[in-house]
């Protein structure tokens, strides 16, 4: 109950324009999104392949935030068991995707504050939201590069892979360095080896392979082959455009950005049906897991 009270109160103390405009951008993306599926596709879908795709989702869903918690106890340092991390991870993704302001992040914080042993100020846990924020923005810029190459043929062939390991032994210090910045603006004994930073390299791409083998395996259900690197380069890059705070938690964003990303990439393409499927198919994972998080929540009051 408490954290629905705090998230009230942070919710009235932003700037009317903040909420509205928030809200406002969130609504046109919906619009879009139902303006751009194209609904016949669901008509090729018989009860068997439906129920296929949700047991996916699920599957994917579940994995995801599995991975999620090893990755939050890496950078939290603490005993927290996995249930409550994977709990706490879905119960704010409720909330990312209904209230503006980035206030679905703010749960996290109160719920791993209420969670711990350890008697840490709710400063250090916002500190922990940015560091993560960090990672979710420098590490899938690594492939954003490529997807930028992809688009716009900038870099010649031969000397992509060899700048692609230049900027990612740039990418990674520079996340060593700013973990063991902050962590030291923590006022907490947490120190970040190097091994740490490559666990959590490895488990970003993972969730982005994730993710992108989900896609692809629905667009193989519809008989769609995409080779399986569009798809991931496609997502790392609309992940990073969803940062930009004009909805609510990127949503609209990031499954209309990837859904042009991936077919400008590809050419000429059956662009109504698969700009479709992946939307429909991206959304959906969404109101799987806001769904399980709104009943994790309801539970926990």
């Amino acid at each position: 109950m408490i954290i629905i009270e705090f998230i009230y109160i942070e919710f009235l103390s932003q700037t009317l324009l903040s909420k509205i405009v928030k809200i406002g951008f969130t609504l046109i993306f919906i619009i879009l999104l139902i303006f751009y599926i194209e609904f016949d596709f669901i008509n090729k879908l018989s009860l068997r392949t439906f129920g296929i795709i949700c047991l996916i989702s699920l599957i994917t869903s579940i994995l995801y935030e599995v991975i999620r918690a090893l990755k939050m106890r890496i950078i939290l340092k603490e005993n927290m068991s996995k249930i409550d991390l994977i709990k706490i991870n879905i119960i704010s993704y409720f909330y990312i995707i209904t209230t503006p302001g980035g206030l679905g992040d703010v749960s996290r914080g109160i719920l791993w504050k209420k969670k711990s042993s350890e008697n840490k100020s709710l400063k250090f846990y916002s500190l922990i939201l940015i560091f993560e924020r960090i990672l979710t923005i420098l590490i899938p810029s690594i492939i954003s590069l490529y997807t930028f190459n992809l688009l716009f043929s900038v870099i010649d062939t031969f000397y992509i892979i060899p700048i692609l390991i230049v900027f990612t032994f740039i990418v990674f210090f520079s996340v060593y360095f700013i973990a063991n910045f902050i962590s030291k603006k923590m006022r907490y004994e947490i120190k970040y080896n190097k091994l740490d930073i490559l666990k959590l390299f490895f488990i970003e791409i993972t969730l982005l392979c994730l993710i992108s083998y989900q896609v692809y395996l629905v667009l193989m259900i519809f008989g769609i082959r995409i080779n399986f690197h569009y798809i991931l380069a496609s997502l790392s890059l609309s992940n990073i455009i969803a940062i930009i705070p004009i909805s609510l938690g990127g949503f609209g964003i990031r499954e209309l950005s990837f859904s042009y990303i991936l077919i400008s990439i590809l050419g000429q393409f059956n662009l109504i049906e698969t700009t479709s499927i992946l939307l429909f198919t991206i959304f959906f994972n969404q109101i799987v897991l806001a769904i399980i998080g709104m009943w994790l929540n309801l539970k926990s009051i």
